[in-house]
């Protein structure tokens, strides 16, 4: 399997020669076509949509409580239901942004691009991650 910039695998199929485009959520019905590894699959997919973003201290902590449970980003590395996200806390200083070491990771439960969202934006609401 090879996987694209934007996040889909393609995979080639010899008993039907054919070439299937896996995007994340087929991956899940991917046992409809017969594929022994479907669970391999999605564990593989799941594994590896990881997106590592910075987030300023007084927003992390409104996270960590649960007090705020989404976020509005650039929409500009594909995010997709399913996917993780580590958000790493920063404190804005002159010089830029210092990382304090502290991080918190969570599930994209929904992607939401509409009216009143800037274009080129999007707004992720996450779902708590789970132990590992």
């Amino acid at each position: 399997m090879i996987r694209q910039k934007t996040g889909h695998w393609l995979s080639w199929r010899p008993k039907d020669e054919q070439l299937v485009r896996f995007g994340h959520e087929m991956a899940a019905r991917a046992w409809e076509w017969g594929d022994d590894g479907a669970h391999e699959l999605d564990r593989l997919l799941d594994s590896c949509r990881v997106h590592h973003i910075k987030i300023r201290n007084d927003w992390y902590d409104m996270l960590l409580t649960g007090k705020k449970t989404c976020e509005i980003r650039r929409d500009d590395r594909g995010y997709e239901i399913g996917d993780k996200v580590c958000l790493h806390e920063v404190i804005p200083t002159a010089g830029g942004d210092e990382a304090t070491g502290r991080m918190l990771t969570r599930r994209i439960s929904l992607v939401i691009k509409t009216e009143g969202i800037a274009e080129g934006y999007c707004l992720l609401c996450f779902a708590p991650e789970g132990p590992e």
